[in-house]
């Protein structure tokens, strides 16, 4: 694992709290959305829904204020790096891709032997809050959001700083943030709260561990966030 960049500035409060400061900022981005949202549904004020997706990227940018805060041009152009980076290997770009659509297809085989057909393809291009937007535009979505607009911050900032102390632990640590950290989401939906603050910590560690063998590359790990979405969603047919 390429280790992270020297720290540049350590006499503001960003620069002696890296981690800390990434996760204040990631949150507050995302939950003043999510916030606008939730007195949306409350009929407190209207904003459009589709901002439920830009609220996605409050990671990347928190990962990019700190980062540049803390290494300066040397840290971003390292960011930017393992953003691109591609060459994690064969293997690990079919363990990324495959477990999650494995999943998937079970998923389909579950619904097809309750339902005796086969779920419609087309609804993967109905997406929530924008409706049907057909199949390209919503995996282009889900890889923009959930794959890099997560990833760089929890991926490529988060667990590249936490996972010097082992990285099974800073998964499963990074996991239960992702997890609670996303359920103003549960908020905007019909979706139990029950169920979301009991199933996300285990299903978002589960992924960050297989997101764990991406070898740095945040590309690897976004693309692997964004199918193992798409797996899920399967579920949801």
């Amino acid at each position: 694992m390429t280790p992270a960049p020297i720290e540049a500035h350590r006499g503001n409060l960003i620069g002696r709290y890296p981690i800390p400061a990434f996760f204040v900022i990631a949150y507050a981005f995302s939950w003043t959305i999510g916030g606008l949202l939730v007195a949306d549904r409350q009929g407190a004020l209207s904003v459009p829904q589709g901002l439920h997706y830009i609220s996605a990227f409050g990671p990347a940018i928190a990962a990019l204020i700190v980062t540049a805060v803390v290494g300066g041009r040397a840290g971003l152009a390292d960011l930017l790096r393992r953003i691109v980076r591609a060459d994690v290997g064969g293997r690990w770009w079919l363990i990324g891709l495959g477990v999650p659509l494995a999943l998937g297809l079970v998923a389909v085989v579950v619904y097809a032997l309750s339902n005796g057909a086969l779920p419609e393809l087309g609804l993967f291009g109905t997406v929530d809050y924008l409706g049907d937007i057909g199949v390209p535009a919503a995996l282009a979505l889900w890889i923009a959001t959930y794959g890099f607009g997560e990833e760089i911050g929890w991926r490529g900032f988060a667990f590249h700083r936490m996972a010097s102390g082992g990285w099974l632990q800073a998964a499963a640590l990074i996991g239960v943030l992702w997890g609670y950290g996303i359920c103003h989401t549960s908020s905007t939906r019909r979706t139990s709260l029950r169920w979301t603050w009991a199933a996300l910590p285990a299903t978002s560690s589960a992924s960050r561990w297989g997101q764990s063998c991406c070898r740095g590359s945040i590309a690897a790990a976004g693309t692997a966030s964004c199918w193992w979405r798409c797996g899920t969603a399967c579920s949801t047919l």
